[in-house]
C-alpha cells in the first residue's frame, strides 16, 4: 500500500492560528478550539472551512480511547495548541480525520511534563493513500460504527440513571439520606491512602508484572483498564506492600475528580495503589457496592464537594472521607440493591455481545 506524508496531502495552516488569553476573549457565537476540542466561544473567527485539527501539545497522546485529532467545519477560531490541516484535492476530510484520531505518535512527541508534537514531526506523519472512492467507503463504514457506539453509550447512560433512581427509591434522596445518617465511613470501613513512592528508579517506563492503580484507572463503579497504569520495578513494588487493593475494597479518587470511586474486582486483587483512598469495608455492616454507590452519588459527593480543597486541582483527604456521614440500612436492603446493580450490569454486558 502507498503511504502519503501529511505535508504532501494537506495544506498546513498553522501560521494562521492566533491564541487569545482567557482574559482577552470576548464572548460570541464562534467556537474557540484547542488541542482537544472547544475551549470557549468568541466574537470573531479566523477560519471558515472543513479542517482537521491535530493536537500539538497537551493532546491525548498514547490514549486508546481519547483521540488526538478531530474534525471542524465553518467559522471558528483556533489557538496554537492544535495543528491545522486542510486536505488537498483527492483527500476526503473525514478520511483524514479517522486516519489521525488514534495515530501512534510514540517516539514522535517530546517533552517531560507536557508532550508536544512539533510541526516537523507532524509533517512526516504518513497515512494510507487510497482512491477517493475507497476513502469514502471507509468513512461510510466508520460513520456507521460510530453511530452504533454513540447509541450504545446513550443506552449505558440510561442504565446508569436507572441505578441512581433505584438507589434513591430504596434509600432516599441525598438530603434525606444525609439527615438520617447513622454512621460515618470510618465507623464501617478501615480507610488508608495509597503511597506515592519515590525516587523515580522505583518506576518502570515499560509494563511489568507490578501494576499500580492511580486516579486515571478509576471511573464511577468500574476500573478503567486502559493505557494509564503505572508500573513499578521489583524494588519499587516492595516499597508499597502495605497499600495494596484487594477484592471488595473501594478505591476513591483524592484529587482531580474527588470522590469518584469503584469496587476492586477479583482480577485486580493484590495490585498496588498510588495516591488513592482505599476503603476496606466491614462487610458485617456495609457492602462494598453500597459504599461505592453512596460515594459516587450526590449522597456522598455533595459532602465531598463541600469539604474538598484547592483551586486549580481539587482534592480531599482520608480524614475527610472517614468523617463523611453515611446512612447504613439493614444488610438485607443493601443486598437487594446490590442484586439489582448486578442485574443491570449483566444487562450491559449481555447487550454488548
Amino acid at each position: 500500500m502507498e503511504w502519503v506524508k501529511l505535508e504532501d496531502c494537506c495544506e498546513i495552516l498553522d501560521s494562521r492560528r492566533i491564541p487569545i488569553t482567557a482574559a482577552d476573549r470576548k464572548a460570541g457565537p464562534y467556537p474557540y478550539y484547542g488541542a482537544n476540542g472547544i475551549q470557549d466561544y468568541v466574537d470573531g473567527y479566523i477560519f471558515d472551512d472543513d479542517l482537521v485539527l491535530l493536537a500539538e501539545d497537551g493532546g491525548n497522546f498514547g490514549s486508546k480511547d481519547k483521540p488526538i485529532a478531530y474534525r471542524v467545519s465553518g467559522k471558528c477560531w483556533i489557538n496554537n495548541h492544535a495543528h491545522v490541516l486542510k486536505p488537498k484535492a483527492g483527500l476526503d476530510v473525514d478520511y483524514l480525520c479517522y486516519s489521525l484520531m488514534f495515530y501512534n505518535v510514540g517516539g514522535m512527541v517530546n517533552g517531560a511534563t507536557r508532550q508536544k508534537l512539533t510541526q516537523a514531526s507532524m509533517r512526516i506523519m504518513r497515512i494510507p493513500g487510497r482512491s477517493l472512492n475507497d476513502q469514502k467507503e471507509i468513512v461510510r463504514l466508520l460513520n456507521k460504527i460510530s453511530l452504533i457506539i454513540d447509541r450504545r453509550k446513550t443506552e449505558l447512560k440510561r442504565l446508569d440513571t436507572l441505578i441512581k433512581a433505584r438507589f434513591v427509591e430504596m434509600f432516599g434522596d441525598p438530603e434525606t439520606c444525609i439527615s438520617n445518617a447513622n454512621a460515618t465511613v470510618g465507623d464501617v470501613a478501615r480507610v488508608q491512602v495509597g503511597l506515592v513512592i519515590k525516587p523515580t528508579r522505583f518506576y518502570s517506563d515499560v509494563p511489568t508484572t507490578h501494576k499500580a492503580f492511580r486516579s486515571l484507572n478509576v471511573a464511577p463503579f468500574k476500573v478503567k483498564d486502559n493505557s494509564d497504569w503505572v508500573f513499578f520495578t521489583d524494588e519499587g513494588a516492595q516499597q508499597n506492600t502495605n497499600t495494596m487493593a484487594h477484592t471488595g475494597d473501594v478505591l476513591v479518587v483524592r484529587s482531580g475528580a474527588p470522590g469518584t470511586s469503584c469496587v476492586v474486582t477479583p482480577e485486580y486483587d493484590g495490585i498496588n495503589v498510588i495516591d488513592l483512598i482505599i476503603a476496606h469495608p466491614d462487610t458485617k455492616k456495609v457492602l462494598p457496592e453500597y459504599l461505592c454507590a453512596y460515594t459516587n452519588f450526590p449522597h456522598g459527593m455533595s459532602q465531598i464537594e463541600a469539604t474538598q480543597r484547592g483551586i486549580a486541582q481539587k482534592h480531599f483527604n482520608v480524614t475527610l472521607y472517614e468523617q463523611m456521614k453515611i446512612f447504613i440500612p439493614a444488610l438485607s436492603k443493601q443486598e437487594a440493591f446490590v442484586g439489582f446493580l448486578h442485574q443491570v450490569n449483566k444487562s450491559k454486558f449481555d447487550e454488548a455481545l
